[in-house]
């Protein structure tokens, strides 16, 4: 079978993949002038932790362009350590620092590239009993098995866990690819949809419109309440992606939030 035939080119996955790339590119732009507490860092860690996530679904875009799924569902657990890693950075960061100029040894020491931070299933532990994600934790990883089942097909295309699993990763092999695409197109929304959620109750000024810096910029005076305003970008993959998806984790931002969602 030829390569473009075998190609998952028309996939709405490929289209997606685009969108959240590009999210995560402008939040990572917007939010750098937000310093992060309890770090030695002059710049926003998260700036750089947001642009190479992005990087990540980019790359999952490449390879899933050319059909290889197998390797593709490899970089999708990649983004789920990346979303884990970087909530629980975020997490400790809020917890632990004191509100001074003394940093988090654990955190920055993983700045600095001394230490390496907890193993995955530590850091899991730690966002599930966060009481800042409270409201909204246990509606996504406990109230079904979804993120369960994504870590276990992750895993299971990572190590060859079956057959069919390497025959994906062979562009030239006829197998029917549509499910596993309309699959892993699922698994990298949901996990979107944690990574959003939960950044909303950490650190939900993150999500703010350009509009207040921009009076203050312009030697005006911030309307009412601009501090809240939402960004455009922002309230449309609220609307379009955790809406449709969860909308009862989108009634707990928003009766959780001060930012103004639409």
């Amino acid at each position: 079978m030829s390569t473009e035939q075998s190609a998952c080119r028309p996939h709405a996955v490929l289209a997606a993949l685009d969108r959240y790339t590009e999210f995560y590119e402008q939040l990572s732009m917007s939010i750098m002038g937000f310093m992060t507490s309890g770090t030695g860092m002059i710049i926003n860690i998260d700036t750089y932790l947001y642009q190479s996530i992005g990087g990540t679904l980019n790359s999952i875009r490449v390879v899933l362009d050319q059909g290889r799924i197998n390797d593709g569902y490899a970089l999708v657990r990649k983004y789920y350590d990346s979303v884990t890693l970087s909530l629980y950075v975020s997490t400790y960061l809020n917890d632990c620092h004191d509100g001074g100029t003394t940093a988090v040894p654990e955190v920055n020491d993983w700045l600095r590239g001394v230490k390496a931070l907890p193993h995955y299933k530590v850091m899991s532990e730690y966002l599930a009993r966060a009481a800042r994600l409270d409201p909204v934790i246990g509606m996504l990883l406990q109230s079904d098995d979804r993120y369960k089942g994504i870590r276990d097909r992750c895993n299971g295309h990572m190590h060859y866990h079956d057959y069919e699993s390497m025959i994906l990763n062979d562009k030239d092999v006829y197998v029917d690819r549509l499910p596993v695409l309309d699959q892993i197109e699922s698994d990298i929304a949901d996990l979107f949809v944690l990574h959003i959620a939960c950044v909303f109750f950490i650190s939900g000024h993150y999500m703010m419109s350009s509009d207040y810096v921009d009076y203050l910029e312009c030697g005006m005076a911030p309307e009412a309440d601009s501090q809240y305003w939402v960004a455009p970008f922002v309230q449309a993959m609220f609307d379009d992606v955790l809406n449709v998806r969860r909308p009862d984790v989108c009634a707990a931002i928003r009766s959780d939030t001060s930012m103004h969602l639409k």
